[in-house]
């Protein structure tokens, strides 16, 4: 408390798909924990906005935008990117210049996970 303001905005659809399945829920959950965590330590943000949508039947985004210092180069990755490379099909982490917000967005698959392929 204190330490980070985190705003979420998650679509009805998203929400739906959510409901009904509780393990995209929970890789929703721990995406979005190492997304505030990461940015407050590495970042030393004190704003993030988290973005949950579902751009296909079968696929949710999950973006997070804070107003950190940005992203250096990673040269060993941790625990925390090898858990984005497991339970994403794709992720990235950019710096919008127009916005001075630093952007992780990953890409959850929703069957995947329903059929405990991850």
């Amino acid at each position: 408390s204190g330490i980070c303001e985190i705003k979420f905005n998650v679509t009805e659809r998203a929400n739906r798909a959510l409901l009904r399945d509780a393990n995209a829920a929970m890789c929703v959950n721990e995406i979005c924990k190492e997304a505030v965590s990461n940015a407050v330590r590495h970042g030393e943000a004190n704003q993030v906005e988290i973005l949950i949508e579902r751009t296909s039947d079968e696929l949710l985004l999950i973006e997070a935008a804070d107003n950190g210092r940005g992203v250096g180069k990673v040269v060993n990755p941790g625990v925390g990117s090898r858990m984005l490379d497991d339970l994403t099909v794709r992720w990235s982490l950019t710096k919008n210049r127009a916005t001075a917000k630093t952007v992780m967005q990953a890409w959850l698959p929703l069957a995947g996970i329903s059929a405990g392929k991850l």
